[in-house]
């Protein structure tokens, strides 16, 4: 993806991610504070007395980071599981992964998203686990969110804002203004 990024910016293709960033010279990008973001989840399950966690994780890095950082910092044991994407089947695959190999699921899950942890949920219903047992956390704060019958702890991104400022650099880029990502 690099190399086709380079050619669009190569022929003046104006270039704002969301999101996400991308290490090629002439673009831009409006993020989020994903360490933070990863941080605050971790020292949330700390504080409810959480040391054994579960992280499941996708492409998110920084935020990935700065969970396990914080986590091991407050004596934490984190068990990591990569998925393949962003979907609610991820995060019912991890679990049903989980209890085919008979491994033990600790009661904190951390998850990279909302619909991943939606998933989880779901799994651990299916297969029988009491849901107060459970601590499981998303990240994104969807707009789904408080209509779930047990919502639960999110990070909050303001996908919304992002979007609008990420429309508004690009179009002051394209009109020729000098635009600094954020």
């Amino acid at each position: 993806i690099g190399e086709m990024l380079r050619q669009m910016v190569a022929h003046s293709v104006k270039i704002v991610f969301c999101m996400e960033r991308f290490d090629v010279p002439g673009t831009l990008y409006v993020d989020v504070d994903d360490a933070q973001g990863g941080a605050l989840t971790a020292r949330y399950l700390l504080d409810q007395g959480h040391r054994d966690i579960l992280y499941i994780h996708h492409l998110m890095r920084r935020r990935e980071e700065a969970f396990l950082k914080a986590a091991a910092e407050g004596g934490a044991t984190v068990v990591t599981v990569d998925c393949d994407d962003f979907n609610l089947q991820n995060g019912v695959d991890v679990i049903r992964n989980l209890i085919a190999r008979k491994q033990r699921i600790p009661r904190a899950i951390a998850c990279v998203s909302d619909v991943i942890a939606v998933g989880v949920r779901d799994a651990l219903r299916e297969a029988g686990f009491p849901m107060e047992d459970f601590v499981i956390t998303g990240f994104d704060y969807l707009s789904f969110m408080p209509l779930l019958e047990r919502p639960f702890p999110s990070v909050y991104q303001p996908a919304y804002e992002v979007g609008r400022l990420a429309v508004n650099n690009l179009l002051r880029a394209v009109s020729g203004e000098r635009v600094s990502s954020v």
